[in-house]
């Protein structure tokens, strides 16, 4: 006897399934053809990869049989080694360094194959291409800046002095600003810190510079700790002029901050452990830091090393990502 099973299968949704894991490779064969016949149009290399791009292995042993019908040409591995590249596939050095044996007189390769480098720990070799990339096109600001960045990796004099040379080749580029906002994140020395987020913030206004309004922020930060009268005053300045709702929490905390501090110099030292209490709970990092510590002096300078020290104990395990 044989018994029938009837599946109910829903088609759609396996075609579906099949194409997300790859198996299923939709490619249009007159593109492949016409790729071919126009072997250099960026446009129809474009369009070709986008349509491949959820197999990428297939992709490549295409691209492997097109560089054997056209050797000469520098767009296909151009073109498959940008893809890569942007993928963070192992293979794009590969791609881009057929690019540069095609035509060598590419700087947008040499830049993209330095980059790769770096992405992969070949820190110096992706300097050198890097550098060859700002060489050919030197009125380049990303050129420069990628160059000056990749030292950041082993040799932090030359970063230093390089960033700075994109800081004052490239005045006004946003380039530029990139450039101080990185000078000021890496710096370890307060004061230099300080001077370059000054530059950033006279010289970049935040509504045209995205670094310039990432900068400010950290800046206030770097401010609180170290001088907030200048905190309190660049808060006011960017919420006075910008609107800018997340500067409000900033001016209020600073403002506090500034108070408690006023207390606890007049000898109010009650009425300023109750201030920093509000301003430790603020949104704000810096300012609850800065208040957790200004209140932890406050009940030492009462004699209440107990106290001081709980305040701290209990800050610090809420907010263990909060750092001195």
């Amino acid at each position: 006897m044989r018994i029938t099973i009837k599946l109910s299968v829903d088609f759609a949704l396996l075609a579906q399934l099949i194409f997300k894991s790859g198996l299923l490779f939709a490619q249009d064969p007159e593109l492949l053809k016409k790729l071919e016949q126009y072997p250099d149009s960026l446009e129809l290399h474009q369009e070709f990869i986008e349509q491949s791009k959820s197999n990428m292995d297939t992709l490549i042993s295409q691209y492997e049989k097109l560089r054997e019908k056209f050797p000469a040409s520098p767009t296909i591995p151009y073109t498959l080694g940008k893809a890569l590249f942007y993928r963070s596939h192992p293979e794009a050095r590969r791609w881009l360094e057929y690019a540069l044996e095609a035509d060598s007189n590419q700087a947008e390769v040499y830049m993209l194959y330095g980059i790769d480098a770096g992405r992969w720990g070949d820190y110096q070799l992706g300097t050198v291409y890097l550098a060859k990339a700002s060489e050919m096109e030197p009125e380049n600001p990303d050129y420069a800046f990628y160059e000056a960045n990749s030292y950041g990796m082993y040799d932090q004099a030359t970063y230093t002095e390089k960033m700075n040379a994109v800081t004052r080749d490239f005045a006004g580029d946003g380039t530029a600003a990139k450039a101080l906002y990185w000078l000021a994140d890496k710096e370890t020395d307060t004061l230099k810190k300080i001077a370059y987020y000054r530059e950033l913030s006279e010289r970049y206004p935040i509504g045209e510079f995205s670094f310039a309004r990432s900068g400010m922020s950290d800046y206030f930060d770097v401010l609180v700790d170290s001088d907030l009268e200048a905190a309190e005053a660049l808060a006011k300045g960017i919420w006075e002029q910008h609107a800018d709702s997340a500067w409000l929490p900033r001016l209020r905390g600073a403002q506090k901050l500034l108070r408690s501090e006023g207390l606890l110099k007049s000898g109010r030292t009650d009425e300023a452990i109750d201030s920093l209490s509000v301003a430790v709970a603020s949104s704000i990092s810096a300012i609850s830091r800065r208040a957790v510590l200004l209140k932890a002096d406050a009940f030492a300078s009462q004699g209440e090393q107990r106290r001081s020290m709980d305040v701290l104990k209990m800050f610090f395990l809420a907010n263990p990502d909060i750092v001195v």
